[in-house]
């Protein structure tokens, strides 16, 4: 994560995002299944509104939040939504 970064910046490559608050190794994981099309951004965010990860799809639509401790299985229902299936080998 580049510090000083908007999200506007980091959307400009139009792929999805999946934004980590507190750098869940889980999160990290999930992500780089889906190599290129799901982008992993981690780190303290300026403003949060109470969340600790979301999902924003390529067209800037938030798919999925969680402002507790991230449920991957849901996280990977929204990813499959989207993304399609992950790359698990």
């Amino acid at each position: 994560m580049v510090y000083g970064t908007t999200l506007d910046e980091l959307m400009l490559d139009v792929q999805g995002m999946l934004l980590d608050f507190d750098m869940n190794a889980s999160l990290k994981t999930l992500a780089s299944a889906y190599g290129d099309r799901i982008k992993y951004v981690w780190g303290p965010p300026k403003e949060h509104a109470g969340m600790r990860a979301a999902l924003i799809r390529p067209d800037g639509i938030v798919a999925w939040t969680s402002d507790s401790d991230p449920d991957c299985s849901e996280l990977e229902k929204a990813a499959a939504q989207w993304f399609g299936q992950a790359n698990l080998a």
